[in-house]
């Protein structure tokens, strides 16, 4: 990967800890999947547990990639948060883009 001034990606050198607004992360279904029943109880409780009741998550962020999103280019963060089920039976990580206001230091005191 090209890390020059210029360049439009941007790896850390080393993965850093970083809060993020789980809000921020996510893009909602503009409308419920077709279902021949209600949801079940354990449909819900092995679901992924998203915390967007949390305002900050931790998560390892691993560099920086610059998009063309509308007319002026934006910083975006690649991270990894670690998620798990509703029921904590099940784990697992997963790799995400997010806009760079979106995340803040894990050390910083707010």
């Amino acid at each position: 990967m090209n890390a020059d001034r210029a360049s439009a990606m941007r790896p850390l050198p080393h993965p850093r800890a970083v809060l993020v607004d789980p809000r921020r992360i996510w893009v909602a279904a503009e409308r419920d999947a077709p279902r021949v029943g209600a949801p079940t109880l354990g449909e819900k409780a092995a679901s992924i547990d998203l915390h967007l009741d949390i305002e900050w998550i931790p998560a390892m962020q691993y560099g920086w990639a610059r998009f063309r999103y509308g007319r002026t280019p934006t910083w975006y963060a690649q991270i990894s948060i670690d998620l798990r089920t509703v029921n904590n039976l099940t784990a697992v990580t997963l790799y995400q883009w997010v806009p760079w206001d979106a995340i803040r230091p894990a050390t910083s005191g707010h």
